[in-house]
């Protein structure tokens, strides 16, 4: 169980074994951006299917389940999706197998029963539970205490980052990276000593969480030399307090916007791209009439910079293929907006908590 470690150096490592026929892999990104990407019915069935390409046996298995389901007909429940999965991990005389699980905590943990990642948890500890010399399972998350009660009785090995000694460094060469690159068209008008200030401070202050000084230094990349030393002496001390000063600082006449916004990216089921998500922005939620109704007069030209100009600390806009896909900067900014935290802050930011049974009204009205 690896926390906070990405696992594409791993897949990368292991590749090289697949290829030289020495070992055969599966893997998969759970993302709660995505709906298809956060389930034992999303994680099962690519497993399956990856590893049906290293050998025909396991296809031969995978296809018995296509034809027992009417050729794909009608779909496989969890219990026919895991059996299949052992079936293919206990056939005799195998090479290593290793399956790989990155971002576990980006399983849905809030609703159904049992959750998304409490199904999760309970195939990983029937894999485990199978004790197959040949079978490596390789998990990456954060330590959430639901996740943690789980698999640490499970794993033989745990690696956190919040116990590596050499993070501490690695977060300082990362911070002067950036406050001394000459990309930075506003941080390299700073002073040197304010640019060394601002590598002390953050890294001390990080407590060795990577995202935090990610946060910091994008709202320090908009800090003139003039404000760099107010900025580190109000320095928030959590992710939760970092957003809450994004939230303040969010412009009053763009503060309904940034909520319609970050409201339907919460709820929404898949990922929105730019246009989609900029059309809120040319709806009255708000007319004398109790309808939202659509304003053409109120499309932005420029739909990107919309975005970006209403709440663009919180989210990001990443190009995939010849799309303009609209997302979270981080999974714990979607957690932050629907905690309880923030239902009982002051009244300045709560009002940008979300409650997900209204939320699901807002995208149905900025629908129709």
């Amino acid at each position: 169980w690896l926390m906070l470690l990405v696992s594409s150096t791993i897949i990368q490592d292991i590749k090289a074994l697949c290829e030289a026929g020495e070992a055969s892999m599966a893997y998969f990104y759970f993302n709660f951006q995505s709906a298809s990407k956060q389930g034992l019915h999303d994680l099962a069935p690519s497993l399956l299917t990856q590893l049906s390409a290293h050998s025909s046996l396991y296809s031969n298995i995978l296809s018995e389940l296509y034809s027992v389901h009417n050729s794909g007909k009608t779909q496989p429940s969890d219990n026919n999706l895991r059996k299949c999965l052992k079936d293919m991990l206990a056939l005799p005389d195998q090479r290593p197998i290793y399956l790989i699980m990155d971002a576990l905590d980006e399983s849905p943990s809030t609703s159904g029963i049992p959750t998304a990642c409490k199904r999760v948890l309970q195939l990983l500890k029937e894999l485990v539970d199978f004790r197959l010399p040949n079978l490596h399972i390789c998990v990456t998350s954060r330590p959430e205490i639901d996740i943690q009660d789980i698999i640490a009785p499970l794993t033989s090995l745990q690696v956190s980052l919040y116990d590596q000694s050499g993070q501490k460094k690695d977060i300082a060469d990362y911070v002067r990276s950036v406050v001394y690159s000459n990309s930075e068209p506003i941080i390299r008008r700073w002073k040197k000593e304010d640019k060394d200030l601002v590598i002390e401070m953050l890294s001390k202050r990080a407590d060795r969480m990577f995202w935090w000084i990610f946060c910091q230094l994008e709202i320090l990349r908009h800090c003139l030399p003039s404000s760099v030393w107010h900025f580190l002496e109000e320095l928030p001390e959590s992710l939760d307090k970092t957003y809450e000063r994004v939230l303040r600082e969010i412009k009053k006449p763009n503060q309904d916007h940034a909520r319609h916004l970050l409201q339907c990216l919460i709820v929404a089921i898949w990922p929105l791209h730019v246009e989609e998500l900029a059309e809120v922005l040319a709806i009255d939620f708000d007319n004398a009439e109790g309808i939202p109704k659509l304003n053409p007069n109120w499309r932005w030209e420029n739909q990107e910079q919309a975005l970006l100009t209403s709440c663009s600390s919180l989210i990001a806009i990443v190009v995939t293929g010849s799309s303009r896909v609209v997302q979270f900067l981080h999974f714990s900014v979607k957690e932050y907006l629907t905690s309880a935290h923030l239902a009982t802050s002051s009244q300045d930011v709560s009002h940008y908590h979300i409650v997900l049974g209204t939320t699901h009204t807002i995208l149905a009205q900025a629908c129709l």
